[in-house]
């Protein structure tokens, strides 16, 4: 059978691995998928085949992932990564990013749509729990909304939580566990622990965070991960619970989260105590009466299951991917967040007038002798050979980063100060080594006979026959000069800062700054971190403290455009991708035509 998938774009990470958007071609029929590349390349046939077959039998099966197929490219090779092809929902949105939407749009959630969350989750939880399945790792960031009803896309045991890159969403009892065992295996699952887990949700519905990101200093958070379980450890055990306090909701809600997250086990509310409470009493499940039997009888979860590692059950299906997996995504992730493809860019921003031209005028460099990347991102000619299509629209891709990255930076030192963030000069430090990292590839790939990483002629034919339309070489080394300077400028600034005790900055972002002093700010060292997690957790805690700020002034504008700058930067590796650039974009093309990187600068506000 003639057939072929192709990874469109990753979604996010999560603690059983990537999940990623597929198609899979079958006779000119396409069908898109979630495929999870998981951690470990064998499977325990318990920790999928079983728990699908326990699930397709449940009253409730649609709050749950649809498993389809194990896929493999060649039958036998262990060298090539099993992909799991489940369901996928044209019209799902993760809920986290639900929360990002609300959040751009300074909308809480009402109470009818919190109280519907909650139903579908303790629905979802019981029948896991019957079928001896814990939640264990569900959460905010892998469960999707879909017409108003909730999936969990991932869910039980199997997938290890102590990850280094990982959010800390377990409760004290576990992290205490792994602190005095590195290697602890959870061999009995107690069922506060999602209990815990649910307090995590409903605090993140309704606070606007997560609950390991920590504020500090009164204008700065710290977001713990696993490589800092200790210290989130130490913090956690100074408190009673978790508040949830806000004005934005009543108490009897709120005191119910904070009796989720209440630090001491033995005081957390139970699964029999949740549905026993007044607050849910309210919510009328139907089944309430089973649910509390159930639950007065069983506390634990006993996993009978661990060192199995047979793929017995599972439906293989071979055929052609279409790009190496192993080494097609740099950019790990945690059970947060963080890395999702929005349906379209957020429309509340409002777009400057820029001129715009259609074809290619003479390129020339800005007044300082730099690249112009704005007359290459306004311009976009049309080929005869439509492989130079691809080949300028990957450069342009490119020259937008570097402009975006620029225009980030001038507009954090521009604004943040206003309202005395407290490190400001380290997140432009940040921002232009990213710009740095970015100019030294495209240098490298402009002089390069590989496109991509292919070789490839017609690239070769490409950058001969438009050489003067390109950037230089040498203007790209003394733009690169200039940011260099600039950024060993910035360490002097905040040197002090960085060595304090009290810092907030986290200690892989610290190293990563030492490093770059060692190595005289010349950025040789492999740009790994640039994809990583290295900088997503600053990104994230600069994300929160903007939204904190729209909410309590009024200059929105300004706040709004960085904000959308911020958030582009903290997905460049993704967002602007040659494969998907047109399904990213696609809500900012003009009438019946593509998008176009000028319709990006339009959006971002860049006009210099």
């Amino acid at each position: 059978m003639n057939q072929s998938l192709q990874i469109l774009f990753p979604v996010l990470d999560t603690n059983s691995g990537k999940v990623m958007v597929a198609e899979k071609i079958n006779q000119n029929q396409k069908t898109k998928y979630y495929a999870f590349q998981f951690q470990n390349q064998v499977i325990p046939k318990t920790y999928l085949i079983e728990y699908d077959n326990a699930l397709k039998k449940s009253k409730h099966n649609e709050l749950f992932r649809q498993y389809y197929e194990m896929h493999i490219e060649t039958p036998g090779n262990p060298e090539i990564p099993y992909l799991h092809l489940f369901h996928y929902y044209e019209d799902g949105k993760f809920l986290d990013q639900k929360v990002i939407d609300y959040g751009k749009q300074r909308q809480s959630f009402n109470y009818a749509e919190i109280q519907l969350y909650l139903k579908n989750f303790l629905i979802a939880l019981y029948e896991l729990h019957s079928n001896q399945i814990p939640g264990r790792i569900f959460s905010i960031y892998n469960t999707l909304v879909v017409q108003e009803r909730l999936v969990i896309m991932d869910f039980g045991f199997g997938p290890n939580i102590n990850q280094d890159n990982l959010d800390i969403l377990a409760p004290p009892e576990y992290l205490e566990q792994i602190i005095n065992n590195k290697n602890y295996i959870q061999k009995e699952f107690d069922l506060k622990f999602d209990s815990w887990l649910l307090g995590a949700i409903l605090y993140h519905l309704i606070k606007f965070k997560s609950i390991n990101q920590v504020e500090v200093q009164g204008n700065s958070y710290q977001r713990f991960k696993y490589d800092r379980v200790e210290e989130y450890y130490n913090y956690l055990k100074n408190l009673d619970h978790i508040p949830c306090q806000t004005t934005r909701y009543k108490n009897d809600l709120l005191s119910f989260v904070e009796s989720l997250l209440t630090c001491n086990k033995d005081n957390r509310l139970s699964f029999e105590q949740i549905h026993k409470h007044e607050y849910i009493q309210n919510l009328e499940l139907e089944n309430k009466a089973e649910y509390i039997k159930f639950y007065s009888e069983n506390q634990f979860i006993k996993d009978c299951e661990i060192g199995i590692t047979s793929t017995q059950g599972f439906q293989p299906a071979t055929s052609q991917i279409s790009f190496d997996l192993r080494n097609s995504f740099t950019q790990g992730h945690s059970e947060s967040v963080i890395i999702k493809q929005e349906d379209h860019p957020s429309p509340q921003v409002t777009r400057k007038p820029i001129k715009i031209t259609e074809q290619i005028s003479n390129y020339q460099e800005d007044a300082q002798g730099y690249p112009n990347f704005l007359n290459i991102i306004l311009n976009t000619p049309q080929f005869n050979n439509t492989n130079f299509n691809i080949y300028w629209l990957k450069i342009q891709l490119d020259c937008l980063k570097c402009q975006m990255l620029k225009q980030t930076a001038e507009k954090i030192t521009t604004i943040l100060p206003k309202y005395k963030h407290p490190y400001h000069q380290v997140l432009v430090y940040i921002i232009k080594k990213m710009n740095s990292i970015v100019l030294r590839e495209m240098d490298s790939e402009l002089k390069s006979a590989y496109f991509q990483k292919n070789l490839d002629e017609q690239w070769e034919d490409f950058l001969s026959q438009n050489k003067q339309n390109l950037p230089r070489s040498d203007s790209i080394i003394s733009y690169s000069r200039s940011l260099q300077s600039e950024i060993a400028i910035l360490y002097n600034n905040f040197e002090t800062f960085l060595n304090e005790e009290s810092t907030t900055l986290s200690n892989s972002v610290k190293k990563s700054i030492e490093s770059d002093k060692s190595q005289n700010f010349n950025m040789l060292n492999n740009p790994q971190e640039f994809y990583q997690d290295i900088y997503r957790e600053e990104f994230e805690l600069l994300l929160q403290f903007i939204n904190d700020k729209i909410t309590s002034n009024n200059n929105l504008e300004e706040l709004n455009q960085l904000k959308l700058l911020v958030f582009h930067c903290s997905q460049i590796t993704t967002l602007f991708q040659l494969e998907t650039f047109e399904e990213t974009f696609k809500g900012l093309a003009q009438q019946n035509q593509k998008p176009q990187p000028k319709d990006l600068a339009q959006y971002f506000g860049i006009n210099n």
